[in-house]
């Protein structure tokens, strides 16, 4: 079965669409303020918080969209062996 151009531009319409979505989905920081700002400028305000020892679970939210900040333990970079807790943000 054979694709019109039409059907191959909305394919690639779409495919575009869901990369840019995953690259939105989650964002990797090196320090809390900067996830912080990140979430401010997004419009999300502090909802609620878990806190244990190192592990850190706060919820962000604006009208119908959450955001989760939480601390990971993993690799600085790719090229290196440095290990470090560095904070994500998942859109939820």
């Amino acid at each position: 079965m054979k694709l019109s151009a039409e059907q191959k531009r909305a394919n690639k319409k779409l495919a575009a669409d869901y990369k840019k979505s995953l690259e939105l989905s989650v964002k990797t920081f090196s320090n809390i303020e900067k996830a912080k700002e990140y979430l401010d400028s997004l419009g999300f305000n502090f909802k609620s918080a878990q806190n244990f020892n190192y592990e850190k679970h706060v919820i962000y939210g604006n009208r119908n969209k959450f955001a989760l900040l939480k601390t990971v333990y993993k690799f600085d970079s790719p090229n290196s062996m440095d290990m470090g807790y560095k904070y994500e943000v998942t859109m939820l």
